[in-house]
């Protein structure tokens, strides 16, 4: 979310000089200068809403939310409609845990600036942060009403659309995004998984392609593209895009966790082994990684080590693969350990994927 600067207010000559001295200062990132001067402006004009504001902004900025909100408190004392105050005063309780409170000061925001487009903007995040889709909609195209040339309410737009399942319209909202900016990587991203949503593989591909043309170093856009590929059957160009994620990022699970299940699918199943132990020593409640991690021990003969992690994964976890643990302990086999239901996925031909951003589970 948002917090702003505020910047015009009829005060004498000096003090507008110093405060342009201290937002420069708190752009570079000298804090202790910027906080010099903002008190500087307010011992001459104590009244100041902008020194004020930008001190607030200050404190909030070093984690002092409580001296951020008094400072903020202060102004709406004196200036109940001053939105930019309102809203960052919002955010300060949003980082400090308190959402239903922030969301309140955000209302009151618009309620009393319908025209306050910070104020909507941030209004929409916290609902979607809430998962009140409907509601950060609404909020977001009120903002596009009042900055139509913002591409990056455009694009907000469209993922909350996307997250509604309504593809054509977040489609047609992150190319509006784009037409105003073109160098917006995330938004390639955003464009490169909704063309992967609607099956339009080839051009998810170039989408994603511009991404990463425009920031090398995103191991979002990078994993996205590895999924298509893989998606296309493309496994020789998708298998080296997953590497790369775990260069720029060694920590991605996603992408390590589908390497194991590559590895695991090819035979390989001491390697997928290895690449889940990564995982879970960051991430012991991986569900997904500890389901593959006990089809390589059934892989490698230890059916005992199978069991006890499916029997474990059964009785602690919940969701899809807590139920592919019990169906494949379950299953009648030969042998008393049980045999995995869903096994890795073989090696196929090149063939679509109808949809998702995941290696075949």
């Amino acid at each position: 979310m948002g917090a702003a600067f505020e910047r015009n207010h009829e005060s004498s000559t000096d003090v507008r000089n110093i405060l342009r001295s201290g937002v420069q200062s708190q752009l570079h990132g000298d804090l202790e200068k910027a906080q010099a001067q903002y008190a500087r402006a307010l011992d001459t004009d104590p009244d100041n809403p902008i020194a004020e504001n930008n001190l607030a902004f200050l404190y909030a900025q070093r984690g002092e939310y409580d001296r951020a909100i008094e400072s903020y408190e202060r102004i709406l004392a004196r200036e109940p409609d001053r939105g930019t105050a309102r809203s960052n005063l919002a955010l300060v309780l949003a980082a400090r845990g308190d959402t239903e409170k922030a969301i309140v000061e955000l209302q009151t925001a618009v309620e009393r600036d319908p025209n306050n487009v910070l104020a909507w903007d941030n209004l929409a995040k916290l609902m979607l942060a809430r998962g009140q889709l409907t509601e950060a909609e609404r909020a977001w195209r009120e903002a596009l009403a009042l900055a139509p040339r913002e591409p990056g309410l455009y694009h907000a737009l469209g993922a909350v659309l996307a997250s509604q399942g309504r593809y054509p319209e977040a489609l047609d909202a992150t190319r509006k995004a784009l037409a105003l900016d073109a160098r917006r990587g995330p938004a390639w991203t955003q464009l490169g998984v909704l063309l992967f949503l609607t099956h339009d593989l080839g051009s998810a591909t170039d989408a994603l392609r511009h991404a990463l043309s425009i920031a090398p170093e995103d191991a979002r856009s990078r994993y996205q593209l590895a999924m298509v590929l893989l998606a296309r059957g493309d496994e020789a160009a998708g298998v080296p895009e997953l590497e790369r994620v775990l260069v720029v990022d060694p920590q991605h699970a996603a992408a390590q966790t589908d390497l194991a299940v590559l590895a695991l699918a090819h035979g390989r199943a001491a390697e997928a082994i290895d690449r889940l132990a990564v995982v879970l020593k960051a991430q012991p409640g991986d569900t997904r990684a500890r389901y593959y991690r006990a089809l390589a021990l059934e892989a490698t003969g230890d059916l005992v080590g199978c069991r006890e992690e499916l029997v474990a994964l059964k009785s602690s976890a919940e969701g899809k693969y807590a139920e592919l643990a019990q169906r494949h302990l379950s299953q009648p086999t030969a042998h008393p350990y049980g045999r995995e239901q869903e096994r890795a996925p073989r090696r196929k031909s090149k063939t679509k994927r109808r949809s998702g951003t995941r290696t075949p589970d």
